[in-house]
């Protein structure tokens, strides 16, 4: 058995309740991740075009001097601009 069989085993089971906030839904939400994979899909880049995030938001202080454009490369938004990513996925997982 592998590490993560292992852990997710032992993860406790918590069942979900329709109309879940708070502490509930996070329990039942650390639980279903221990034991599945979860894939999020929905319209994340309409979401983040919505903030209409300019060529420096984009760079943010880490890639401030890189050499290419990065405007609309999305995936660094995880390291420049994550209070933005966070709340997407914060309104999406409340939705």
């Amino acid at each position: 058995m592998s590490a993560a069989s292992a852990a997710a085993s032992s993860a406790p089971y918590v069942e979900y309740v329709a109309g879940m906030k708070g502490p509930a839904l996070e329990a039942y939400l650390r639980s279903a991740f221990a034991r599945r994979i979860h894939i999020l899909d929905g319209a994340m880049g309409t979401m983040i075009q919505k903030h209409q995030l300019n060529e420096a938001q984009f760079r943010g202080e880490r890639f401030k001097d890189h050499p290419k454009e990065l405007k609309g490369d999305n995936d660094l938004l995880c390291f420049t601009q994550p209070e933005i990513i966070q709340q997407i996925h914060s309104v999406r997982t409340i939705a």
